[in-house]
């Protein structure tokens, strides 16, 4: 008796069928015992050890079962014959080639049953594929060869009884909808983020609310989070001043002209809140920040001369706001995926201008990974 045991994670093998509709050529095992009108007529010659053929496939799938924001991704297994490619001959006994058929129908429902509930078990392993292969050809061959093939109908007889019991004892659980123990995994990942910042005196006689794009390089393990970012901002289209030195070397403002900021930051941070939905984590960085203005003026060439408060140095601290929009868990792993919200306050001690406080306000997505302990 041919056997067809797929179970792919991904993809489905072809089988060589030249029906149209190969659905319709199906018969799953939940639908019902067989019948005899659900195989094809062929005769043997009295050599020939099998007198029926069942052509059968296990299929699995992946299915997703959610829970709030939780998406737990199970696997769905369907056991079915095909119709086209199932024969018996109806001259040698029929109706116990039927029954032989039938019980190994059922005996392999058990194993799927099995392999199921492991696969979506804890303990499911890169191994639970390769042994419930083995496991079920080994079942499959000893059947084949104690009911030779079909025509020892005792021996048909005691595995319907043996195998009835296990169809009431083995039962097939749920999908899972809990999380196991679970444990970090580290998480490297880039993000492209919305920042804005207020100044407030000195620099908030010349610059109005900066906004900006940041790129930030983020190494995430369990609850700990850091970060390296590189900040853009503009002053979103208004005219802000440029400062230049009087005739007194004072420090002066030019009405009128446009900037920029450019930031280098590193962060870390710890999740002291984490729940299903929501963390919280105080965050401190340290990094640099220039101010960059246009003078109004230009060189020989035309292009226009920009002046710069140099790179000072930046403390930073204040509080990173994480919403756990999905969370996906699959075999080993726990992803969750967040947006971020990043209040922070920044002192910058400007050379020419002295210390100047901001308010910086980000906004970016992050992935976190754990894995099955």
């Amino acid at each position: 008796m041919r056997k067809i045991f797929v179970f792919m994670m991904t993809a489905m093998v072809s089988l060589p069928l030249n029906s149209q509709n190969i659905e319709d050529q199906k018969v799953y095992w939940k639908d019902g015992p067989l019948t005899l009108d659900m195989f094809q007529t062929r005769h043997t010659r009295e050599s020939d050890k099998p007198v029926s053929f069942l052509e059968w496939e296990i299929h699995n799938t992946d299915t997703v079962v959610r829970s709030g924001n939780t998406r737990f991704i199970s696997h769905k297994m369907d056991l079915y014959m095909y119709k086209s490619l199932s024969w018996y001959d109806p001259d040698k006994s029929p109706d116990w080639s039927l029954r032989y058929n039938q019980a190994e129908f059922d005996l392999i429902e058990v194993l799927r049953r099995q392999c199921q509930n492991a696969l979506n078990s804890d303990s499911v392993s890169f191994e639970t594929n390769s042994y419930y292969r083995k496991l079920l050809n080994t079942t499959t061959e000893t059947f084949d060869v104690e009911t030779d093939y079909g025509k020892d109908t005792a021996a048909i007889a005691r595995y319907e009884e043996q195998i009835r019991r296990q169809l009431e004892t083995v039962k097939e659980n749920p999908p899972r909808n809990t999380l196991p123990l679970l444990v970090p995994q580290s998480q490297i990942g880039l993000s492209l983020m919305y920042d804005f910042e207020y100044y407030f005196e000195p620099v908030s006689v010349a610059y109005k609310p900066l906004n900006g794009v940041q790129a930030l390089v983020y190494l995430n393990y369990g609850r700990f989070k850091s970060d390296i970012s590189y900040t853009w901002s503009w002053c979103g289209g208004l005219k802000t001043d440029s400062f230049y030195y009087d005739a007194d070397k004072q420090y002066q403002w030019r009405k009128g002209e446009t900037g920029r900021s450019d930031k280098f930051l590193i962060k870390v941070g710890y999740d002291v809140v984490d729940t299903k939905y929501i963390s919280v984590a105080p965050m401190v960085g340290v990094g640099t920040t220039t101010l960059i203005q246009n003078t109004g003026q230009k060189n020989e060439k035309g292009d226009i001369i920009n002046s710069s408060i140099g790179a000072c140095n930046r403390l930073t601290a204040g509080l990173s706001f994480g919403f756990k929009y999905k969370r996906v868990y699959n075999d080993w792993h726990l992803t969750e995926n967040m947006v971020r919200l990043n209040v922070l306050a920044a002192r910058s001690g400007f050379k020419e201008l002295g210390p100047a406080w901001s308010l910086n306000v980000g906004v970016t997505v992050e992935s976190r990974y754990w894995k099955r302990k």
